[in-house]
């Protein structure tokens, strides 16, 4: 499993519904799964359904799949792979010396001299 959904851990009360026709939308702002095919399985579920089938609505597992294809995520010309984990994660890099406005370079040629 890489992510488990509902709308009571993420607020989303949903109130009495009508019998008949109805459905749910939910839209995700981002995956970032890494290349990789995925299945996907949907729940419906009444509360507290944790362990007891009998307040499952409706379960219909592997009914769809995910296709993710690589990309350039980070914008460093390289690619991420399966064995660093399931997502990548949006992250900033910053660092921090005694001699920041001295050129990258110049401080990694320092630190192969010592």
């Amino acid at each position: 499993m890489v992510a488990a959904l509902s709308t009571a851990t993420t607020g989303f009360e949903v109130p009495p519904v009508a019998p008949g026709e109805s459905y749910i939308d939910i839209a995700l702002d981002a995956l970032n799964l890494v290349p990789g095919c995925y299945s996907v399985s949907l729940w419906a579920t009444g509360p507290n359904h944790y362990g007891r089938p009998e307040r499952c609505y409706d379960v219909v597992e592997h009914c769809a799949e995910l296709d993710i294809e690589p990309s350039d995520f980070y914008k460093s010309g390289k690619g991420v792979h399966r064995a660093f984990g399931l997502v990548v994660v949006p992250c900033r890099w910053k660092l921090a010396t005694e001699h920041a406005e001295e050129e990258p370079s110049k401080i990694l040629a320092r630190a192969q001299e010592s």
